[in-house]
């Protein structure tokens, strides 16, 4: 084949191709195309509208929660007794550090130097064992630090949570009722509780008082995380509502979590403020 030739049919290829030469669709096919890219759009366009909508009414219609965490210890006054030697003489201890006792329970013995019958010291309640002071044999004073016995915990109603926090988040805590309570129990398991506001202090609370009732220094640095004093007590309680037993309750001391959604504004209200 000549070169003129192959250019001729080269030529006739391209021309194959070129709109002009390609057949006429039918009016049907045209509408096919037209339907179809109409519904597409139809589509898009009501997703578009639809998703506004809902946008438009949850930025008057829905909230955004605030809300502070502040860590807290639970307390009990009368769950914690520090045990004293009745009266002078040598003591027996029949406990050690971590065990637990039953209210009645014969904790320690003291026999007197006289030679007068042994006294015995009994725990006022159930609870744990700590603080043990000394060794068996030794001879104490009357009056003498034995250890300490920490109530076990049996129902709700003994305990209140308690947390040390600046004003600003005190006056928060001062303008709502509810807050959830949330620990870890003996089994490492998450448990939440609905607890009420019942007290908030309006003047500093006394620095030494507070090293008493979260039990010093370390954890008060715990429950602070950093800020310093002044500090305001705010106490929480469990509702009476709360139906936790058994081992899913917290300890004496254990540290909670407390969650005080203290307001829930609409995000129109946060996005131009309050009128």
């Amino acid at each position: 084949m000549s070169s003129t030739q192959q250019a001729e049919g080269n030529a006739k290829q391209q021309d194959s191709h070129h709109p002009l030469h390609q057949p006429y669709k039918s009016a049907d096919a045209l509408d096919e195309i037209v339907s179809t890219t109409t519904i597409g759009r139809w589509i898009a366009l009501t997703v578009i509208l639809v998703a506004f909508a809902a946008g438009l009414a949850w930025l008057f219609l829905g909230s955004l929660p605030q809300q502070t965490e502040n860590y807290a210890v639970t307390t009990d006054s009368s769950a914690v007794t520090a045990l004293a030697a009745p009266t002078a003489g040598t003591v027996t201890f029949n406990v050690a550090n971590g065990d637990q006792v039953k209210e009645g329970a014969e904790v320690a013995k003291i026999t007197p130097l006289s030679g007068d019958d042994p006294v015995t010291v009994t725990a006022p309640f159930s609870g744990n064992i700590s603080d043990v002071t000394g060794a068996n044999g030794i001879g104490v004073q009357a009056g003498a630090a034995l250890m300490t016995v920490t109530a076990t915990i049996s129902d709700l109603n003994q305990v209140t949570f308690v947390t040390f926090v600046p004003q600003e988040i005190a006056t928060l805590y001062a303008n709502t009722e509810d807050v959830k309570i949330r620990y870890q129990t003996a089994k490492g398991q998450s448990e939440e509780i609905p607890g009420n506001v019942t007290f908030v202090s309006e003047s500093p609370a006394d620095p030494d008082s507070i090293l008493d009732i979260v039990g010093g220094q370390d954890r008060l640095s715990l429950l602070t995380e950093g800020d310093e004093l002044p500090l305001h007590q705010v106490t929480v309680t469990p509702q009476s509502d709360s139906t936790v037993t058994g081992e899913q309750l917290p300890s004496v001391g254990q540290v909670v979590t407390l969650f005080n959604r203290y307001a829930d504004p609409h995000p129109i209200d946060l996005l131009f403020g309050d009128e």
